[in-house]
């Protein structure tokens, strides 16, 4: 029996956003350099992981056992999408007017320990009342390949949304 949880618009209470399996591979945590400020471990809080948008943790029907994980704790969680479709009722941001100096984050596979770097390209919002920030969809390279790319002239604004790997913040 596969245990999953389901997440909820906290706006109205009743619009499924996506169904996440218990045992899952495709769980990411913020990745905080040892002088990031922003993640103040003395008080055991954590600061939301956009700069620009604040993100919003959906409801549950139940207690969420994502959030029982020991990784959650003074962790931001991401969960990692197969795809936009993987996703039951959401919404897809127009990309941010400044993407010639985007916000990045940087996310931290479980299994592999690996270090991501992902452009913030769209947010993700409930796909019934408009409202979240619940994700993004993120375009993936290193920080140095990005300044190389906007000296070349490329443009995050044309990049496709299906090319984007989109995180769900649980």
């Amino acid at each position: 029996m596969s245990l999953k949880q389901s997440y909820y618009c906290p706006f109205d209470d009743e619009t499924k956003l996506i169904k996440i399996p218990k045992e899952t591979d495709k769980l990411y945590t913020q990745f905080n350099d040892n002088n990031d400020t922003n993640n103040n471990n003395n008080n055991n809080k954590i600061s939301n992981p956009s700069k620009i948008y604040k993100f919003v943790k959906s409801k549950t029907s139940e207690p969420s056992i994502h959030r029982n994980l020991k990784i959650y704790k003074n962790n931001n969680l991401f969960y990692k999408a197969k795809d936009i479709w993987e996703f039951d009722n959401i919404g897809v941001s127009k990309p941010p007017k400044d993407l010639k100096n985007p916000e990045f984050i940087k996310l931290k596979s479980e299994n592999g320990g690996d270090i991501h770097n992902f452009a913030i390209v769209r947010y993700l919002v409930c796909g019934e009342c408009d409202k979240g920030v619940f994700g993004f969809g993120g375009y993936s390279f290193d920080l140095e390949d990005s300044e190389n790319r906007i000296e070349i002239g490329f443009d995050l604004s044309s990049v496709n949304p299906n090319d984007l790997t989109y995180f769900f913040y649980i």
